[in-house]
Formats: C-alpha cells, structure tokens, sequence
C-alpha cells in the first residue's frame, strides 16, 4: 500500500493520512510546552527535595559501608595477630580500639573458643551504634540499630614463637 497525503481512499484500502498524524503530534507537543510555561516552577518544587532526599541516603549508606569494612578489617587484625601469638587477649582489645575512627563508641569483644580439630578459634566481634555512623541517621530507615562486625581465625601452632625452641615440623622442613 502506498501512503500518499493526498490522495482519496477507496474502499478497498484504509484511510491513512499522514498530515493528520503530524500534525496531531506537532498540536500535542504546542500544547505541552504551552502547560509547561505555566507550571515551571512546580517541577524543581517536586523534584529538588526528592532528589536531595536519594542522595543523603546514598551518602549514609555508603558511610554506613565504608564504617562497617573498616570495623571488618580491624576485627581481622586483631583477630590474626592473637592467632599468631604477637599479642595477647587485651592487647588485641586495645590494638583494635586504636584503629577505629570517629567520635562514635564501640563494643569490642576477642575471646577464644575451643574448636573440634584442635587448636582454639580467636573471635573478634566489633560494634556501634549505628546513630554514629553517616550523617543523617538513615540507617534508621531501615530499622538498623547497630553495625556489628565479626571475625573468627583458627589460632595457629606458633610454638617457637613461645618457647623460642624450634617445632618439630620446622625440623623435617630444614632437612634434619
């Protein structure tokens, strides 16, 4: 079928004209632009205070995630160097709370649990409350009372590093 502007429909074909259509959309979008002009200033109304809005949750999400790995990363720390034997319970307690930033007050447990294959488990658990962490307290949008961050490492056999004698199974690696 063949569109032409002009032309008159028989019956045999639909009737399709190609002005109507275009001038249709050119009607629609004048009177668009006509509304527009009116309510200009309704869209910045709407939109500025929506849009502050996503963007003061992202900024305390993502405070909110970069609090949390940081308490991740120190909780492993702490953890590895009581496994490893360069510190005690309390040192690890006191190495940890000298890492964490900010005005905000953390909980910090280490404690040491038995394990079935042998040698003990170090835990390290950190946490706050999340009213310390971001800016705007959006967490509580989320019914997020507070921000814990765990870690359990398998306590290592360092036993020269506490008798200053060699291991047994140092000996097999030195060849003697």
């Amino acid at each position: 079928m063949v569109l032409e502007p002009n032309r008159p429909s028989s019956a045999a074909e639909p009737s399709v004209s190609l002005r109507n259509p275009v001038k249709r959309l050119g009607d629609g979008i004048a009177r668009l632009r006509a509304a527009g002009a009116r309510h200009r200033a309704l869209a910045p109304a709407v939109l500025l205070p929506a849009a502050a809005f996503i963007a003061g949750v992202t900024l305390d999400l993502s405070l909110a995630f970069r609090s949390h790995g940081h308490m991740q990363t120190v909780a492993r720390d702490a953890a590895r160097l009581v496994a490893v034997g360069q510190a005690t319970i309390a040192q690890a307690e006191t190495y940890a709370l000298s890492r964490l930033p900010g005005p905000a007050s953390y909980s910090i447990m280490v404690a040491e649990r038995p394990s079935e294959h042998g040698a003990p488990d170090i835990l390290v658990a950190i946490s706050t409350a999340s009213d310390g962490i971001g800016l705007f307290g959006a967490l509580r949008l989320f019914d997020v009372e507070r921000l814990t961050a765990r870690h359990a490492t398998r306590m290592e056999a360092v036993d020269q590093v506490r008798c200053g004698e060699p291991c047994a199974s140092d000996e097999g690696r030195r060849g003697g």
